[in-house]
Protein backbone atom coordinates (compact mmCIF):
# COMPACT_ATOMS: atom_id res chain seq x y z
CA UNK A 1 0.00 0.00 0.00
CA UNK A 2 1.35 3.43 -0.88
CA UNK A 3 1.76 5.83 2.03
CA UNK A 4 -0.29 9.04 1.83
CA UNK A 5 1.13 11.96 -0.12
CA UNK A 6 2.06 14.94 1.99
CA UNK A 7 -0.43 17.76 1.56
CA UNK A 8 1.11 21.19 1.08
CA UNK A 9 -1.08 23.89 2.58
CA UNK A 10 -0.14 27.57 2.25
CA UNK A 11 1.04 29.13 5.49
CA UNK A 12 -0.72 32.30 6.61
CA UNK A 13 1.04 35.53 7.44
CA UNK A 14 1.30 35.39 11.27
CA UNK A 15 1.41 39.17 11.64
CA UNK A 16 -1.58 40.08 9.50
CA UNK A 17 -5.31 39.37 9.34
CA UNK A 18 -5.56 40.51 5.72
CA UNK A 19 -5.94 36.86 4.69
CA UNK A 20 -9.54 36.82 5.92
CA UNK A 21 -10.90 39.26 3.30
CA UNK A 22 -8.96 37.30 0.67
CA UNK A 23 -10.60 34.12 1.92
CA UNK A 24 -14.05 35.69 1.67
CA UNK A 25 -13.24 36.77 -1.87
CA UNK A 26 -12.21 33.19 -2.70
CA UNK A 27 -15.43 31.78 -1.28
CA UNK A 28 -17.82 34.38 -2.73
CA UNK A 29 -18.53 32.44 -5.98
CA UNK A 30 -19.42 29.36 -3.92
CA UNK A 31 -22.95 28.97 -2.56
CA UNK A 32 -23.44 29.62 1.14
CA UNK A 33 -24.30 25.97 1.80
CA UNK A 34 -21.03 24.82 0.20
CA UNK A 35 -18.60 27.29 1.77
CA UNK A 36 -18.14 25.47 5.08
CA UNK A 37 -17.70 22.11 3.36
CA UNK A 38 -15.10 23.72 1.10
CA UNK A 39 -13.14 24.99 4.12
CA UNK A 40 -13.05 21.51 5.65
CA UNK A 41 -12.17 19.67 2.45
CA UNK A 42 -9.64 22.24 1.22
CA UNK A 43 -8.00 23.81 4.30
CA UNK A 44 -6.54 27.20 3.51
CA UNK A 45 -3.75 27.06 6.09
CA UNK A 46 -1.85 24.68 8.35
CA UNK A 47 -2.63 24.12 12.01
CA UNK A 48 -2.48 25.99 14.35
CA UNK A 49 -4.27 28.24 11.86
CA UNK A 50 -7.95 27.44 11.27
CA UNK A 51 -9.86 28.96 8.33
CA UNK A 52 -7.15 31.67 8.27
CA UNK A 53 -7.90 32.49 11.91
CA UNK A 54 -4.48 32.62 13.59
CA UNK A 55 -4.59 32.25 17.40
CA UNK A 56 -2.60 35.03 19.01
CA UNK A 57 -2.92 37.28 15.96
CA UNK A 58 -6.43 37.37 14.48
CA UNK A 59 -8.95 39.67 16.15
CA UNK A 60 -12.35 38.49 17.29
CA UNK A 61 -13.86 41.29 15.19
CA UNK A 62 -12.39 39.79 12.01
CA UNK A 63 -13.34 36.29 13.14
CA UNK A 64 -16.92 37.38 13.77
CA UNK A 65 -17.02 38.96 10.31
CA UNK A 66 -15.93 35.65 8.79
CA UNK A 67 -18.60 33.72 10.71
CA UNK A 68 -21.21 36.25 9.56
CA UNK A 69 -20.02 35.78 5.97
CA UNK A 70 -20.54 32.02 6.46
CA UNK A 71 -23.98 32.79 7.95
CA UNK A 72 -22.96 31.37 11.34
CA UNK A 73 -24.19 33.15 14.46
CA UNK A 74 -22.39 32.78 17.78
CA UNK A 75 -23.53 32.39 21.36
CA UNK A 76 -21.26 34.11 23.86
CA UNK A 77 -20.32 33.61 27.50
CA UNK A 78 -17.42 34.29 29.84
CA UNK A 79 -14.90 31.57 30.71
CA UNK A 80 -12.53 32.97 33.32
CA UNK A 81 -10.59 35.82 31.75
CA UNK A 82 -11.78 34.87 28.26
CA UNK A 83 -14.92 35.47 26.26
CA UNK A 84 -16.02 32.27 24.53
CA UNK A 85 -17.93 32.47 21.27
CA UNK A 86 -19.57 29.29 19.96
CA UNK A 87 -21.08 28.53 16.59
CA UNK A 88 -22.91 25.29 15.81
CA UNK A 89 -23.09 23.78 12.36
CA UNK A 90 -26.06 21.45 12.05
CA UNK A 91 -29.05 20.94 14.32
CA UNK A 92 -28.08 22.05 17.88
CA UNK A 93 -30.45 19.43 19.33
CA UNK A 94 -28.91 16.59 17.32
CA UNK A 95 -25.99 14.40 18.30
CA UNK A 96 -24.55 14.96 14.81
CA UNK A 97 -23.12 18.46 14.62
CA UNK A 98 -19.95 20.56 14.53
CA UNK A 99 -19.15 23.03 17.29
CA UNK A 100 -16.51 25.73 16.82
CA UNK A 101 -15.54 27.71 19.91
CA UNK A 102 -13.18 30.67 19.90
CA UNK A 103 -11.74 32.15 23.08
CA UNK A 104 -10.70 35.79 22.93
CA UNK A 105 -9.25 38.32 25.32
CA UNK A 106 -8.77 41.99 24.46
CA UNK A 107 -10.26 41.29 21.00
CA UNK A 108 -7.55 38.72 20.12
CA UNK A 109 -8.43 35.05 19.60
CA UNK A 110 -6.05 32.89 21.66
CA UNK A 111 -7.78 29.49 21.48
CA UNK A 112 -9.98 27.58 19.05
CA UNK A 113 -11.81 24.30 19.72
CA UNK A 114 -13.49 22.38 16.90
CA UNK A 115 -15.53 19.35 17.96
CA UNK A 116 -17.40 17.13 15.53
CA UNK A 117 -19.64 14.13 15.91
CA UNK A 118 -21.01 13.23 12.49
CA UNK A 119 -22.17 10.23 10.54
CA UNK A 120 -19.26 8.14 9.27
CA UNK A 121 -19.75 9.31 5.68
CA UNK A 122 -19.92 13.00 6.65
CA UNK A 123 -16.96 12.69 9.01
CA UNK A 124 -14.87 11.05 6.33
CA UNK A 125 -15.88 13.69 3.79
CA UNK A 126 -15.22 16.66 6.06
CA UNK A 127 -12.16 15.40 7.95
CA UNK A 128 -10.15 13.36 5.45
CA UNK A 129 -7.20 15.71 5.89
CA UNK A 130 -7.33 15.32 9.68
CA UNK A 131 -7.31 11.54 10.06
CA UNK A 132 -4.20 10.23 11.86
CA UNK A 133 -2.25 9.00 8.84
CA UNK A 134 -2.56 12.37 7.10
CA UNK A 135 -1.82 14.41 10.23
CA UNK A 136 1.29 12.31 10.92
CA UNK A 137 2.41 12.68 7.31
CA UNK A 138 1.95 16.46 7.35
CA UNK A 139 3.14 17.35 10.85
CA UNK A 140 5.59 14.60 11.78
CA UNK A 141 6.07 12.77 15.07
CA UNK A 142 3.75 14.03 17.84
CA UNK A 143 5.42 15.34 20.97
CA UNK A 144 3.01 13.28 23.08
CA UNK A 145 0.56 10.46 22.33
CA UNK A 146 -2.07 9.22 24.79
CA UNK A 147 -4.55 6.41 24.32
CA UNK A 148 -7.40 4.75 26.18
CA UNK A 149 -9.72 1.87 25.35
CA UNK A 150 -12.45 0.15 27.32
CA UNK A 151 -14.38 -3.07 26.91
CA UNK A 152 -16.99 -1.83 29.34
CA UNK A 153 -20.22 -0.15 28.31
CA UNK A 154 -20.03 1.09 24.73
CA UNK A 155 -16.47 -0.23 24.10
CA UNK A 156 -14.93 3.04 22.96
CA UNK A 157 -11.36 4.19 22.46
CA UNK A 158 -9.69 7.58 22.54
CA UNK A 159 -6.44 8.63 20.87
CA UNK A 160 -4.83 12.03 21.54
CA UNK A 161 -2.01 13.39 19.36
CA UNK A 162 -0.22 16.40 20.88
CA UNK A 163 1.91 18.80 18.87
CA UNK A 164 2.98 21.05 21.72
CA UNK A 165 5.45 23.29 19.86
CA UNK A 166 2.98 23.85 17.04
CA UNK A 167 0.22 24.59 19.54
CA UNK A 168 -2.44 22.00 18.80
CA UNK A 169 -3.85 18.64 19.83
CA UNK A 170 -6.21 16.34 17.92
CA UNK A 171 -8.40 13.85 19.76
CA UNK A 172 -10.04 10.87 18.04
CA UNK A 173 -12.76 8.60 19.35
CA UNK A 174 -14.65 5.58 18.12
CA UNK A 175 -15.44 1.94 18.64
CA UNK A 176 -12.71 -0.57 19.36
CA UNK A 177 -12.13 -3.07 16.56
CA UNK A 178 -11.85 -6.23 18.64
CA UNK A 179 -10.41 -7.78 21.77
CA UNK A 180 -7.97 -10.68 21.79
CA UNK A 181 -5.59 -12.40 24.18
CA UNK A 182 -3.06 -9.59 23.76
CA UNK A 183 -5.46 -6.77 24.55
CA UNK A 184 -7.73 -4.38 22.69
CA UNK A 185 -7.32 -3.59 18.98
CA UNK A 186 -8.15 -0.10 17.73
CA UNK A 187 -8.05 1.16 14.13
CA UNK A 188 -8.27 4.98 14.00
CA UNK A 189 -8.60 5.22 10.23
CA UNK A 190 -11.53 5.96 7.93
CA UNK A 191 -10.72 2.97 5.75
CA UNK A 192 -11.46 0.79 8.79
CA UNK A 193 -14.61 2.71 9.70
CA UNK A 194 -13.39 3.27 13.23
CA UNK A 195 -13.42 7.04 13.76
CA UNK A 196 -16.66 8.34 15.23
CA UNK A 197 -15.67 11.80 16.46
CA UNK A 198 -12.80 14.28 16.22
CA UNK A 199 -11.79 17.21 18.42
CA UNK A 200 -9.18 19.77 17.34
CA UNK A 201 -7.78 22.08 20.03
CA UNK A 202 -5.58 24.99 18.94
CA UNK A 203 -3.80 27.71 20.86
CA UNK A 204 -1.52 30.65 20.16
CA UNK A 205 2.08 29.44 19.95
CA UNK A 206 3.13 32.45 22.07
CA UNK A 207 1.28 31.05 25.10
CA UNK A 208 3.51 29.34 27.65
CA UNK A 209 0.83 26.96 28.91
CA UNK A 210 0.63 23.53 27.35
CA UNK A 211 -2.50 22.58 25.45
CA UNK A 212 -3.64 20.65 28.54
CA UNK A 213 -4.51 24.01 30.12
CA UNK A 214 -6.92 24.91 27.33
CA UNK A 215 -9.55 27.20 28.99
CA UNK A 216 -12.47 25.00 28.07
CA UNK A 217 -14.70 23.67 30.83
CA UNK A 218 -15.81 20.60 28.92
CA UNK A 219 -12.25 19.64 27.98
CA UNK A 220 -10.95 20.24 31.50
CA UNK A 221 -13.67 18.09 33.07
CA UNK A 222 -13.04 15.40 30.47
CA UNK A 223 -9.28 15.47 31.06
CA UNK A 224 -9.78 15.25 34.81
CA UNK A 225 -12.04 12.20 34.46
CA UNK A 226 -9.86 10.49 31.86
CA UNK A 227 -6.42 11.34 33.24
CA UNK A 228 -6.14 8.19 35.40
CA UNK A 229 -7.20 6.09 32.40
CA UNK A 230 -5.08 7.62 29.63
CA UNK A 231 -1.72 5.97 28.99
CA UNK A 232 1.22 6.95 26.85
CA UNK A 233 1.39 5.05 23.59
CA UNK A 234 4.63 3.42 24.76
CA UNK A 235 3.18 2.05 27.99
CA UNK A 236 -0.04 0.98 26.26
CA UNK A 237 1.39 -0.62 23.13
CA UNK A 238 5.15 -0.84 23.51
CA UNK A 239 5.63 1.50 20.52
CA UNK A 240 7.68 4.68 20.68
CA UNK A 241 6.17 7.83 19.16
CA UNK A 242 8.32 7.27 16.06
CA UNK A 243 7.23 3.64 15.77
CA UNK A 244 3.62 4.73 16.12
CA UNK A 245 4.06 7.15 13.24
CA UNK A 246 5.68 4.45 11.10
CA UNK A 247 2.65 2.27 11.82
CA UNK A 248 0.55 4.76 9.85
CA UNK A 249 2.85 6.32 7.26
CA UNK A 250 5.65 3.78 6.78
CA UNK A 251 6.15 1.68 3.67
CA UNK A 252 3.57 -0.85 4.85
CA UNK A 253 1.01 1.08 6.94
CA UNK A 254 -1.27 -1.02 9.12
CA UNK A 255 -3.54 1.57 10.83
CA UNK A 256 -4.48 -0.89 13.60
CA UNK A 257 -2.60 -1.57 16.82
CA UNK A 258 -3.11 -3.40 20.09
CA UNK A 259 -3.41 -1.82 23.52
CA UNK A 260 -2.35 -4.19 26.28
CA UNK A 261 -4.60 -4.63 29.31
Amino acid sequence: MVSPTKTIIPAPNPTSTSNLPQLQETLTPISVNERITYLFIKPVCNLPCWWNIIPGSTSWEDTDDLFAFLELSSGDRGIGKYSMHEVIIGNPESLYKIRIQTYEKNNIVDYIAVRSVLTQSDLQKMYSIYEPKVVLQNYGIPSRIFVFASLLGDTNYELDLFYDKQGFMISYGGKIKEANQSGVVICPDFSKGNIGGIGIYIQATSLKDTIDNFPDEELQVSLKIRKPLLRTIESASGMSNKEFMDHFVGENPIYCFTISE
